[in-house]
């Protein structure tokens, strides 16, 4: 039976996880916390000199044979060459006085240092009962004589893989891999032929696969902790950093590891170790199994890595090759790398290798999360709570490969307002194994829940409160409820002790936008993206995904070049379960962009049975289009004429309404038809479907941007929905707003207020980031000039936006100006323009500035968005949509009876280059607004 613990784990977090899917990850680490010893040996006793030229090896070897189990080997700040592997195999701990002030350079190759056991095996003896999952009393062929089975040792069960569960990867059958259904334990007891386990079986195990169990002696509560190791010889090839085998509940604390060769950190059949706190970075040597930063493998079981931070790595957090049970939490990475490909991402936070199972991922912060098969299947695996930046469209921040089932995805975060791409991928062979839901896409703002609707997520999979090393920050701090609300404390200690700024991040979006909160809002939304759900999104906040029942995405098909959903005419279908809100009674309008392969033949678009449908009615020529409507329990029908048709293999924009009097037909948003209808559609509990009507006429061909409204859109609506301009988010008016779009004259046009502008010596250029035209500035004398007027006059709340392409980057150069009230120009820097805001506060001027980095400047002849908001607490300046600098002010801006000018301030500050699309708001604009400026 399962022990308490795992029960109660499982009770905990029934909703969301089958008991299966679980460990007792509440176990993973040191029982207790990692214990403090005191000093028992000072390496400079034993002839240790610490200036970096001395060989130190030997000093520090006799430190360890003479240190007391129980306590330290102390070392002193210093360097310490050492030039061959130091082991230990006893209950002490290396402790530094300083994380980068003691220094143990590592002038060889071989690993550095070693905490391992090899000793007192008893040789795999065969399992013949207790194996089923949960258990924790085992039974042997036969008694067992080796004294390896001592309460105490560490425990290897293994066992032949099922194929049912275990798959190879893309390269094939390897030989490695056979038996990695695995995992480690502990003694409790001996009883006959009977072991009692300390952890319960993670997986079952049966006889059919040959189990076998061994025990040997162990190493316990070893660590190495508060120092830096250095690998400072470069070589063609080499071993890890710090080595654990057969190690329990020891540690890794507070280092600094400066390059290896393979891992810096591997932790291998080893039990209930705890990685913490750990600085990791760099590699000489970066090819496959090089490079690594911490990894669980070969059995190691209920380990814990939490709270460290990687960089510059090929794989940061790593567990493989039957690594069983053990947690990644709360740890932070940042550019991965191999120079292998300079252009492609390497997972940094993966399940890799054959057989890593039962891992818990959670609340960590990393570029891609890749539960992979290049060697075979990983399955149970748990990503919770964690956020993945995603900064390459062709990497997916969450990625699920086809061989790994049972795996759950939940409560994470993928992406930001800078990402485009799929936010999370689940290859098809594993969708109806894999628990997606309540994830977050941090580029739509969309959070997609499974088919059992929204769930309250617990905080955590693990942890029954925050982790003291949070302090006061917020936990959780990542998932659909907040988005990411702060910096990890691992994150902040990467530029707290590299002594570096954190760069500017884009915000996650956490209410969906550009739809929802645009100029239209529809009950239902397909866009028919392959967004790695094993659903067909609905993008409204309805939440009214589709099951797809055959159709596959068409890549880059569709009439704008993204993807489309395709149906084969025979028996391919979504089917989105009843919701009351797809009952429309009095009104309702149904939109989709349609390219069949036959139009002489009859196929639905839409339908719900009993209430309404939209279908082409094929003929010779072409096929017309009919709607249906249930109304009084008899079907209301319209079909076009065949003066408009829809022809085969051509993309058309579909739209049929109905607002309780007439039903209306359009094709490519211009009405073709029409017909008196009044009453209330029928109400019903059918589900809606796609591509199929009562089991029949089945679309053959593709579908996009499928949309339904609970009201009837009037003929400029449904242009908006032709054009896909519904799609772009509703941005508050401007008080000005100057497009340039004139061409020719002397007159810049404001297009909101009549706010015109008279052209100085500017001139029209066809060089446009928005529309056709922007207006030259020649850097001398050129200007516009709006007249002075009360809506100019900004108290309050101020934003202040503009296309910009300077010439001149060396100049300080005025985007817009209004004397002794508000400012926006290009500040000259070291890497191109920067961008300074100023405000008239209480009679004197108060700036901003961006800072002066080369990722937050503005090169010459580029075209780039420029906006600043001020809310009445804090200006923030953004550069491409991305906010890059933030600056706290209160106070009410003064008002003046000076023009606004473009171009130029004071009579100076001219600008030389371009403008476009010059806009004045009086009020501060929201981040996703901006974004929506900078599109």
């Amino acid at each position: 039976m399962l022990l308490s613990c795992l029960l109660g784990c499982l009770q905990a977090h029934a909703t969301l996880l089958p008991v299966e899917r679980i460990a007792p990850w509440q176990d993973a680490g040191i029982a207790g916390g990692i214990p403090n010893y005191s000093v028992g040996v000072d390496i400079t006793n034993y002839g240790a000199v610490g200036d970096g030229v001395t060989d130190d090896t030997q000093a520090l070897k006799d430190a360890i044979a003479a240190c007391p189990a129980g306590t330290a080997v102390y070392i002193p700040d210093g360097s310490y060459l050492l030039s061959s592997t130091i082991f230990i195999d006893k209950s002490i701990v290396l402790r530094g006085e300083s994380r980068l002030g003691t220094i143990l350079k590592m002038n060889h190759s071989d690993d550095g240092i070693t905490v391992r056991n090899y000793s007192n095996s008893s040789g795999e003896i065969a399992l013949t009962g207790g194996l089923s999952e949960g258990s924790t009393v085992v039974t042997l062929v036969s008694t067992p004589s080796s004294s390896s089975f001592t309460p105490g040792n560490i425990l290897e069960i293994k066992q032949d893989n099922d194929l049912n569960v275990y798959q190879p990867g893309y390269k094939g059958y390897e030989s490695w891999t056979d038996r990695q259904t695995a995992m480690m334990n502990e003694v409790v007891s001996v009883s006959g032929n009977q072991v009692t386990l300390k952890h319960p079986l993670l997986m079952e195990f049966a006889t059919s696969f040959n189990p076998t169990i061994r025990a040997q002696d162990r190493v316990y509560q070893a660590g190495i902790e508060n120092l830096k190791i250095d690998r400072i010889l470069d070589a063609s090839s080499g071993g890890h950093n710090i080595y654990f085998y057969a190690a329990v509940q020891c540690w890794v604390k507070d280092i600094w590891s400066e390059k290896t060769y393979g891992h810096h950190i591997q932790v291998t059949r080893s039990l209930q170790c705890e990685i913490r706190g750990n600085v990791i970075h760099d590699s000489w040597l970066d090819a496959g199994g090089q490079g690594y930063g911490i990894a669980t493998q070969d059995r190691a079981t209920l380990n814990l890595v939490i709270d460290n931070t990687c960089s510059g790595l090929r794989h940061s957090y790593v567990a493989q090759a039957g690594a069983a049970g053990n947690v990644f939490a709360y740890n932070f990475s940042r550019d991965p790398y191999s120079s292998l490909c300079d252009h492609c991402i390497f997972a940094d936070l993966s399940a890799h290798g054959s057989m890593a199972n039962h891992t818990l991922y959670e609340g960590n912060k990393v570029v891609q999360i890749f539960l992979d098969d290049v060697h075979g299947s990983n399955p149970w695996n748990t990503v919770f709570r964690n956020y993945a930046t995603k900064p390459d469209p062709g990497y997916p921040g969450i990625h699920l490969e086809k061989t790994s089932q049972w795996c759950s995805l939940i409560g994470n975060v993928s992406g930001n307002m800078a990402s485009t791409g799929q936010a999370i991928k689940v290859a098809t062979e594993v969708e109806a194994t894999t628990i997606v839901t309540g994830n977050l896409n941090g580029i739509t703002g969309v959070t997609e829940w499974d088919s059992n609707g929204e769930v309250t997520l617990p905080d955590s999979l693990f942890l029954s409160a925050k982790p003291a090393f949070f302090g006061s920050k917020p936990w959780p701090m990542f998932g659909p409820e907040m988005g990411v609300v702060d910096t990890l404390p691992a994150e902040d200690r990467w530029y707290a002790l590299t002594g570096t700024a954190a760069p500017a991040e884009a915000p996650v979006a956490t209410t969906p936008i550009g739809f929802i909160e645009a100029q239209l809002s529809p009950v239902a939304y397909y866009n028919c993206q392959d967004d790695g759900s094993p659903l067909l999104s609905d993008l409204s906040g309805n939440f009214l995904n589709g099951d797809l029942n055959g159709p596959t995405f068409s890549a880059n098909s569709s009439h704008d070049g993204s993807d489309a959903l395709s149906f084969d005419g025979s028996n391919d279908e979504v089917v989105v379960g009843d919701q009351p809100i797809l009952d429309f009674d009095n009104a309702l309008t149904i939109a989709a962009w349609v390219r069949t392969n036959d139009a002489s033949s009859h196929q639905c678009i839409v339908s719900k049975n009993n209430a309404y449908y939209i279908y082409l009615y094929g003929t010779g020529s072409g096929a017309r289009l009919r709607v249906g409507l249930s109304i009084a329990g008899s079907w209301q029908t319209l079909t076009t004429s065949t003066a408009n048709t829809v022809q085969s293999h051509t993309w058309t924009h579909v739209t049929a309404t109905y607002d309780g009097s007439y039903i209306r037909v359009y094709l490519d948003g211009v009405e073709i038809g029409n017909k008196a209808a009044s009453g209330s559609i029928s109400s019903n509990s059918k589900d809606l479907e796609i591509g199929t009507l009562w089991n029949g006429y089945r679309w053959d061909g593709e579908l996009d941007d499928i949309t339904l409204f609970d009201s009837a859109l009037d003929a400029s609506d449904i242009n908006l929905l032709y054009t896909g301009d519904w799609l772009n988010p509703l941005v508050p008016a401007a008080v000005a707003d100057y497009r340039f779009e004139a061409g020719s004259g002397s007159t810049a046009i404001d297009s909101k207020n009549g706010l015109n502008g008279s052209i100085t010596g500017a001139s029209f250029s066809s060089d446009a980031a928005e529309g056709s035209y922007s207006l030259s500035f020649d850097g001398s004398g050129d200007e516009v000039v709006i007249a002075d007027a009360n809506s100019l006059d900004i108290n309050n709340s101020l934003t202040l936006a503009a296309w910009v392409k300077t010439n001149d980057t060396s100049s300080h150069q005025c985007i817009i100006g209004k004397n002794a009230a508000y400012y926006l120009y290009l500040y000259s820097g070291s890497y191109g323009s920067r961008i300074r805001t100023g405000l008239r506060i209480d009679g004197a001027w108060v700036t901003s500035t961006s800072p002066n980095q080369s990722t937050k400047s503005i090169p010459a002849n580029t075209w780039a968005h420029v906006a600043m908001t001020y809310d009445g607490n804090e200006i923030l300046t953004y550069l491409d949509g991305v906010e890059i600098n933030s600056f706290s002010q209160q106070g009410s801006i003064g008002s003046s009876n000076k023009d606004v000018e473009l171009g130029t301030i004071w009579g100076g500050f001219h600008f030389n280059g371009l403008l476009d699309v010059v806009q004045i708001y009086d009020l501060a604009l929201f981040p996703d607004e901006i974004v929506a400026l900078a599109q």
